[in-house]
């Protein structure tokens, strides 16, 4: 399968197309007004007396923004990509790993979270078992009902 043809496939999968859709458009809007915004501003401050000066520093400013908002629209992509992260995480959750929930060692937590097993073990587990959102068991870890209900979430999508 080719790379592409994958990407689209697992985009089309997590149902992502219409949020990357929207954060390409947004991201578009926000280039487009920091260009008309500046450019407007230029010509508004500018002003000699011979109109080819003008006309010569409205040009060169409207190249240069639009040059920088070419290369700026990827970033203004990913930058309001931001703000439905968790929104595109759930999706591929839900899309990928659908069998989550089951019982998960201490070491696969570790790995996930980036932290020393030392610490998830001596600092964050008695505080979470205090509390009644994990439970031990000799399969591994698991999450209660409560942790559910703590964190908002539908069962399924909590891993």
């Amino acid at each position: 399968m080719f790379p592409l043809k994958k990407t689209f496939s697992s985009l089309y999968r997590a149902r992502l197309f219409p949020l990357l859709l929207l954060c390409a458009l947004l991201a578009v809007v926000l280039v487009g007004l920091l260009v008309a915004g500046i450019t407007s501003l230029s010509i508004c401050l500018v002003d000699f007396k011979w109109a080819w000066v003008n006309t010569l520093i409205s040009t060169v400013v409207g190249i240069a923004l639009g040059i920088g908002g070419w290369f700026m629209l990827p970033v203004m992509t990913v930058l309001v990509g931001g703000f439905f992260q968790d929104t595109v995480i759930r999706r591929v959750e839900a899309a990928f790993y659908p069998d989550s929930g089951g019982p998960v060692g201490i070491e696969a937590i570790a790995a996930t979270l980036q932290e020393e097993t030392d610490t998830l073990v001596d600092v964050v587990e008695p505080y979470l078992l205090k509390m009644g959102l994990l439970i031990r068991t000799s399969s591994g870890r698991k999450t209660p009902a409560a942790a559910y209900d703590h964190l908002d979430i539908p069962r399924q999508t909590l891993f």
